[in-house]
């Protein structure tokens, strides 16, 4: 379990070859929040962190890319399930 208490976990119900997010929302603070990406096998992990990032102040579009250097093909990995938390 994280300890964090802004987190969402997609299921995406099987595992499934991942690029990058794209995430549309508001950070409810004076600065962009810093934001973790993870992703797994499944919604109940493990968790892999891939991507640190600040996430937006305002309400755009933002897309982020995984970093997965020992991914199979550079900057792609199959994942089940993405955890997304900002502290």
């Amino acid at each position: 379990a994280h300890r964090h208490d802004k987190w969402l976990i997609f299921d995406l119900g099987e595992e499934r070859p991942l690029l990058g997010l794209s995430i549309l929302g508001v950070v409810d603070s004076f600065a962009p929040a810093r934001a973790v990406l993870e992703l797994g096998p499944s919604a109940e992990g493990p968790w892999r962190r891939v991507r640190r990032f600040r996430a937006l102040g305002q309400l755009k579009w933002q897309h982020v890319t995984i970093d997965a250097p020992d991914a199979p093909s550079p900057g792609r990995i199959d994942a089940g399930a993405i955890l997304f938390w900002c502290c």
